[in-house]
């Protein structure tokens, strides 16, 4: 499992494939999807403007909102990504891909007070997803984020419950040791990083002399 890349992508539109439609506001959303095919951003967005100027059913009305929050987002316009993707969410709180968009987005803005629920909300809806121990190591870096560092070390350790050799997870556990001052405990993770031959030398100016080497 590679953490070097925190964030998950998530490119894929949400119930996207156009069906055959004979009046708006279906027609404007079959063009929006092909606009947003082309990356014709800007047409896309105006066509499920004007679908959205119908009042559609529930079911295209998220379907809307979420293609516009993955346009947006692919724009780095996070704001209007995030507003679209809790539309979304304000008609169906349980999808998960749109929990973890939503999630991603608050991440990168380092809105990690409010990425991390979402986050959380997505392993409630899918306990067995594949990637679930990346969304640990999020949710791990937005409580130490936030000072919530025994959130942090529960997080952390389930993903080293998992793969107790992951060096990223063993240098976060040992930040978070220090920081609650457990310094014992995040000497030994600073050893067995040192003895993988990564040398920790700035974590360990952060421990009492007692514990330096």
């Amino acid at each position: 499992m590679n953490f070097k890349k925190i964030f998950l992508v998530f490119a894929v539109m949400f119930l996207v494939t156009p069906k055959i439609y004979s009046q708006a506001p279906e027609d404007n959303f079959n063009r929006a999807y092909v606009y947003g095919e082309k990356e014709m951003f800007k047409e896309a967005v105006i066509e499920y403007k004007k679908a959205l100027s119908f009042n559609p059913d529930k079911e295209m009305t998220m379907r809307i909102f979420f293609n516009l929050g993955i346009i947006y987002d692919k724009q780095h316009q996070k704001d209007k990504a995030i507003e679209s993707f809790k539309k979304v969410l304000d008609l169906n709180p349980d999808l998960f891909i749109v929990q973890m968009n939503l999630a991603n987005a608050l991440f990168n803005l380092k809105k990690y007070s409010d990425a991390a629920p979402h986050y959380e909300k997505a392993l409630e809806i899918d306990p067995n997803y594949s990637k679930k121990y990346v969304i640990y190591y999020n949710l791990a870096n937005c409580y130490k984020n936030i000072n919530k560092f025994d959130e942090s070390v529960k997080y952390t350790e389930k993903i080293l419950e998992a793969d107790p050799e992951k060096v990223e997870a063993l240098k976060l556990l040992a930040e978070n040791y220090i920081n609650l001052g457990k310094f014992d405990e995040a000497e030994k993770c600073l050893n067995k990083l040192e003895s993988k031959g990564i040398t920790q030398r700035e974590l360990f100016l952060k421990l009492p002399k007692k514990n330096q080497k």
